[in-house]
């Protein structure tokens, strides 16, 4: 990938929130190009056009889940400032949408974890995608996810998504003609993540609460079809699948170095990443992380992609709003379904965008179950020796004993390598 600044700087990793186990949109609206006011967004004007969003209907909202959230998301008089709280309404969770411009087709949904759900909390993820442009649409997408430490950080996520798409569009829309060079976008980028740096933190000023309760990641990503441009601040991630048919993560988990910590866009400009994708890009991927550790695995591993998992929403032929609708529907219900929430408890939130006019059979990853698998056993068992070593210590020993006293020296298995020669094929391009 292209950084916009000569000798970007790897992050300086210092500055990490603390973040619990588990982990809602569209609540404020800078009026017109104004920094300086924020307003209630209702829900006619939440849908910029017929193509950007479509909702299912809301899950939850109630008025008095919504008073059992605000007494346990500290809603009520703050003891640390010893004033009364001015928050509006908890925001809306954002509501799955999906739409088709010029081939390019989008959807996408967050959904509330079990934990949220048992404990009575708010969804802390927020997404969103708007469209820019006519005949040359560029599609804005964001989102982001509140740190589970931070009570009111599903605000921070809903101001940051929010703001931060309007914003692009305003600055693009201005400019409809304008062909613009990767730097420009880079600056833009950056111009709009400062935005909602800003926005967040004068938000919190406004309402009399601590800044630090709204810290949230933020992922932004401008696509015109071909070429992709990503700002990315936390743990989220954007995996984006080439023209060649590969198919990587290209953002980087941006923790500390406690597990349960990361990075949150109020860690400031030092720990975003501003970058353009290398070559033309298919289409691409943008999940929290209650989603993104479900199919990429971690950096020590690779941050290999399982393709299983994503690769309905890349090859089912979606030409139409319905093949569009019908993909997004049966990612949202696999989502909300028992087996999946059965090992993932975070709340959840997925986008994907392709570009339908340049997929094909030919372009999509091939894929080694057997190799994945394989990998995976062994690496599980290097993490079981180095957390029980005295374990994998008396296991060899006991095997060396017996095979050493001659018992079974038949059945001793011999290392010929032919599983490490499977693994370097994994992910290997096949003619099909």
């Amino acid at each position: 990938m292209a950084y916009f600044e000569k000798g970007y700087p790897e992050p300086d990793y210092g500055r990490a929130a603390k973040k619990k186990p588990v982990r809602e949109e569209n609540f404020f609206r800078s009026a017109g190009t104004g920094k300086d006011s924020f307003v209630m967004l209702s829900e006619t004007e939440e849908a910029d056009s017929e193509d950007t969003e479509e909702g299912r209907g809301e899950e939850e909202g109630s008025e008095e889940a919504s008073e059992e959230v605000r007494e346990k998301t500290g809603e009520e008089t703050s003891e640390e400032t010893g004033k009364e709280p001015r928050l509006p309404r908890i925001p809306e969770e954002s509501k799955p949408f999906m739409g088709m411009r010029q081939g390019i087709a989008y959807w996408g949904f967050s959904q509330k974890g079990e934990s949220h759900k048992k404990n009575g909390l708010p969804c802390q993820d927020r997404c969103r995608v708007l469209v820019s442009g006519g005949d040359f649409p560029i599609i804005i997408a964001a989102i982001a996810d509140g740190v589970g430490s931070c009570a009111l950080s599903h605000y921070g996520a809903a101001i940051a998504v929010e703001l931060s798409t309007a914003f692009l569009k305003e600055q693009l829309d201005a400019c409809p003609d304008k062909k613009f060079d990767d730097r420009e976008i880079g600056d833009l980028l950056r111009e709009t993540m400062q935005y909602a740096y800003d926005s967040v933190r004068q938000a919190a000023e406004e309402l009399e609460q601590l800044e630090y309760s709204f810290q949230s990641t933020l992922t932004i990503a401008l696509y015109d079809g071909t070429a992709l441009y990503v700002s990315h601040a936390g743990d989220d991630g954007v995996v984006a699948l080439t023209e060649e048919g590969e198919l990587e993560l290209v953002t980087s988990r941006i923790k500390g170095e406690e597990a349960s910590s990361v990075y949150p866009l109020q860690a400031g400009p030092g720990y975003w990443q501003v970058f353009k994708v290398d070559g033309y890009v298919n289409g691409f991927v943008m999940a929290t992380d209650g989603v993104l550790d479900a199919f990429v695995r971690g950096e020590k591993e690779g941050n290999k992609v399982y393709y299983p998992f994503i690769q309905p929403a890349f090859e089912t032929e979606q030409k139409n709003r319905r093949e569009v609708e019908e993909v997004r529907d049966f990612y949202y219900d696999y989502m909300a379904g028992k087996e999946y929430r059965r090992t993932v408890t975070d709340d959840l939130t997925l986008v994907v965008v392709t570009n339908q006019n340049e997929l094909d059979e030919k372009k999509f990853p091939v894929f080694d179950e057997e190799a994945w698998r394989m990998e995976t056993r062994e690496y599980q068992e290097k993490v079981k020796a180095a957390l029980y070593p005295d374990q994998e210590e008396k296991r060899e020993k006991e095997e060396e004993d017996f095979y050493g006293n001659g018992q079974g020296a038949e059945k001793k298995p011999k290392k010929d390598g032919r599983g490490l020669k499977a693994l370097k094929g994994l992910f290997s391009r096949k003619n099909r």
